[in-house]
């Protein structure tokens, strides 16, 4: 964490008191320093932060002027600064995160620092998911630099043996699974670490906001003593206010901290649970060839506004498996996935597939206006919250280039079997959309030319026969036969104009 050195409330050797009486000399009579309520409670504070690191007195200024340091707290990482030697345990290294891990592979392998070009690469593959910390180690030591410098590292070569062969076509997906098995013995050690490190983080953050705030205001006070009698008191007024403001925006701060704090204790440690999400997605969506024949009409709507170009590419808004996006490649059409899920991304990367990694929504803020051709989302949109489906079709919006093609596939709760049974099956499944809505929900957000497509391909439906219509009862009894028989999923298809 960032810290500031001690105030120095004053220079010579005053009295220890917060106000100060002058001795009596000849010819003066005994004044009174006037002191105003913020000065006082100055010293307060500056007395009791010196008591807390261990300094008795406090020196009294000899004059109006106070000084103290006047550089802003800044904040640190709680991970120890690195430190270069000949052999590191592979966990010293692994604590570093994002940038700071880059810094730190160049300086304890290669000991020098990055140079540019190395470093956007390093950090483009880390953040995109295509090289592991563990795999840039190991690349690290392999270069020439690497080899010279003699460095090693204990404990990696197992780890990226293993993300090597993860990687594989064929067996790469079954070591995956074998491996997260294993882990779940450690998951809670491992989830147990992850909080108790992002508790320091939020204690060490919220300690920095209570710095800078006091600093702000000892400055102030410091500032007021200094030119008392030189400024316009509309000056002090401007202070005061910029003063309030600031502790205005520190009591917003404590509000997200502590949100923050609530937050990490309940969502534990991020893709705990991929696998097993992907193994139950994997398990109750079917074969894949009969989803492939599914979804392959949509190649028809992309094709005829031009999408699937390298200047028009088809973005499929969590991807899955990336069932479509292999069905677009094999068609000539260039896709793109955005996924958070660790493992299916890994089955997107074994198949060769384009997959960012990331938050559906903020991936796609990062994009540029008008750079997508068509938009796709197959049953995502009943798993977010009403505020994130919005911002989801805004940011789809923006995105898409003009005449460019949205498409969002459904459950369709007009069938009973859905709406009553099937859309509680999945755990993540907040609640079934009625096309209806969801097809006033999209036009809402200004795309146009929006319909329902209600999707029967490959789709198998059970339904009894109705009855005769001379059996008692037959049109209500038919009309709840009906509902039995209606599309098991939509979608909605729109065009941003």
């Amino acid at each position: 964490m960032g810290t500031r050195d001690d105030a120095d409330v004053g220079q010579g050797n005053g009295t220890s008191g917060g106000a100060r009486t002058e001795l009596n000399q000849p010819g003066k009579s005994p004044a009174l320093q006037s002191f105003s309520v913020d000065e006082i409670m100055w010293q307060v504070r500056a007395e009791l932060n010196r008591l807390r690191r261990g300094h008795a007195t406090v020196a009294s200024s000899s004059s109006n002027t106070r000084h103290f340091d006047l550089s802003i707290p800044s904040w640190k990482p709680a991970v120890p600064q690195l430190v270069i030697k000949d052999k590191y345990h592979l966990s010293e290294l692994l604590a570093f995160s994002d940038e700071d891990f880059i810094n730190a592979a160049y300086r304890a392998i290669l000991r020098r620092d990055p140079d540019e070009r190395g470093f956007n690469h390093y950090l483009q593959a880390l953040r995109g998911g295509g090289s592991p910390k563990v795999l840039i180690l190991r690349d690290f030591l392999e270069t020439k630099e690497g080899q010279a410098t003699g460095v090693r590292i204990q404990g990696l070569f197992l780890p990226a043996l293993l993300d090597k062969w993860r990687r594989k076509r064929f067996v790469g997906p079954m070591i995956a699974w074998v491996h997260a098995v294993l882990r779940l013995g450690t998951q809670a050690d491992r989830q147990a670490t992850h909080e108790a490190k992002n508790d320091q983080e939020i204690q060490e953050l919220g300690r920095l906001v209570n710095e800078v705030s006091e600093h702000l205001m000892h400055r102030i006070i410091t500032m007021k003593a200094q030119f008392t009698g030189q400024i316009a008191p509309s000056e002090f007024d401007a202070l005061k206010n910029e003063h309030d403001s600031t502790n205005l925006r520190v009591a917003r701060l404590e509000t997200e901290l502590e949100r923050a704090i609530a937050e990490s204790r309940t969502k534990g440690t991020p893709g705990a649970l991929d696998s097993f999400h992907a193994a139950f997605e994997d398990h109750f969506r079917g074969d894949r060839l009969l989803y492939r024949a599914r979804i392959e009409p949509y190649l028809d709507f992309v094709r005829a506004v031009g999408a699937g170009t390298a200047d028009a590419p088809i973005v499929d808004v969590g991807c899955g498996r990336g069932d479509w996006l292999e069905l677009l490649r094999d068609c000539g059409l260039i896709g793109l996935g955005i996924e958070g899920n660790r493992a299916f991304l890994d089955m997107c990367r074994t198949r060769g597939l384009t997959v960012l990694e990331g938050d559906a929504i903020e991936t796609l803020r990062g994009m540029p206006d008008g750079s997508a051709g068509a938009i796709t989302s197959m049953h995502v949109i009943e798993r977010l919250p009403f505020d994130r489906a919005i911002a989801l079709l805004d940011e789809a919006r923006r995105v898409l280039r003009p005449r460019g093609l949205i498409i969002i596939e459904a459950l369709n709760p007009e069938n009973l079997s859905i709406g009553n049974h099937w859309s509680y099956g999945d755990p993540n499944r907040r609640n079934p959309l009625p096309p209806d809505a969801l097809r006033w929900i999209v036009e809402s957000r200004g795309f146009t030319d929006v319909r329902i497509e209600r999707l029967v391909i490959a789709r198998g439906r059970n339904a009894p026969k109705p009855i005769s219509g001379d059996v008692p009862g037959a049109d209500a009894i038919n009309a709840l036969l009906g509902s039995l028989s209606a599309s098991t999923d939509y979608a909605i298809i729109g065009k941003r104009p």
